[in-house]
């Protein structure tokens, strides 16, 4: 079975050699390495080919200009000539021979299209927890339902391998701040049977300012673009109460990060699009505490204002 890696980067000189180098122990498995090198204005394509020739890996670089990930991926899926396609970011790690994992698995269970395994986190440099993916139904649209509503935990790009075949005519949202994946994944849940290992074939690097900026740039107008995209879900079957609930998720992601840089009113605002319906304790839990931190910092942002204005009154009135 050949499998192409598809690697957008954009700006990755700092981290692309180690993300091929992490592919070394996966080679016998890799018939093709496509890097999507999107507007990098740095020696990114330049260090992966150079990583590559050391390493004998079977490198190609494809050149875009979108800035948008998602493009980059779909770019790589029409150039890939594999049965089986392996998604990887330019600054994760893959865990030694992760791919043969994936793909064992999909040999025992030849009827699935995807597979997915566990994952570590590095966040800020501090490494958590081992994370592993939920065992799936065997039947699609219910993986798709509960993938898209967050009652079984999300797949990070890296730890999924998927056939050509499940992909069919899908691709991911361009131009998406956030959450692209998500949609990509559940749509092919919807078309294929899945599976999932327990073995982490991933190490999934994540800088906490980096994923904030999504949800601060046009909270908005970026909400309201990611929310058009779910429609293609509701056309494959996928009910739209599981779209509301994952709406409610980003929702409440936007909140947090808007209240913890003191945007108060936006942070507000997207609590009130939070409250939707959950079978999540911990969601709404969570929302719950929110709420209570913006209604108190509410308050205090209106007495601090009330006592400036106090001031200022009489500092007119002694002047």
């Amino acid at each position: 079975m050949r499998v192409s890696v598809i690697i957008p980067a954009h700006n990755a000189a700092s981290t692309v050699a180690s993300t091929l180098e992490s592919l070394e122990t996966a080679r016998a498995h890799i018939f093709e390495i496509l890097l999507v090198d999107d507007c990098s204005r740095d020696e990114t394509a330049q260090i992966a080919i150079d990583t590559a020739r050391n390493l004998d890996l079977p490198l190609k670089i494809l050149s875009c200009a979108y800035r948008d990930a998602g493009a980059a991926r779909n770019l790589g899926i029409e150039e890939s000539k594999g049965e089986w396609i392996y998604f990887l970011d330019a600054d994760d790690l893959h865990v030694s021979d992760g791919i043969g994992i994936l793909l064992a698995e999909a040999g025992r269970r030849p009827e699935v299209g995807l597979v997915a395994g566990a994952y570590r986190r590095i966040v800020d440099g501090r490494p958590r927890r081992k994370k592993r993916p939920n065992r799936l139904s065997e039947h699609p649209l219910t993986n798709a339902r509960y993938y898209l509503s967050g009652r079984i935990r999300s797949f990070p790009v890296g730890t999924v391998l998927v056939s050509r075949q499940a992909i069919g005519t899908y691709r991911f949202p361009r131009q998406m701040p956030y959450d692209e994946d998500t949609v990509f994944w559940t749509a092919v849940l919807t078309a294929t049977r899945a599976s999932t290992v327990q073995a982490c074939v991933l190490i999934y690097q994540i800088c906490t300012l980096r994923a904030e900026k999504r949800f601060l740039k046009d909270p908005v107008g970026a909400y309201l673009r990611w929310r058009r995209a779910l429609r293609i879900l509701s056309e494959l079957g996928v009910p739209g109460f599981d779209a509301e609930m994952r709406a409610g998720i980003v929702a409440l992601k936007i909140a947090r990060v808007n209240y913890a840089r003191g945007r108060i009113q936006t942070a507000a605002r997207f609590l009130s699009l939070a409250a939707k319906p959950s079978k999540s304790p911990a969601n709404r839990w969570r929302r719950l505490r929110y709420v209570m931190k913006v209604a108190i910092a509410a308050r205090v942002r209106r007495q601090v204002d009330a006592e400036a204005l106090q001031v200022g009154n009489r500092a007119v009135d002694d002047a």
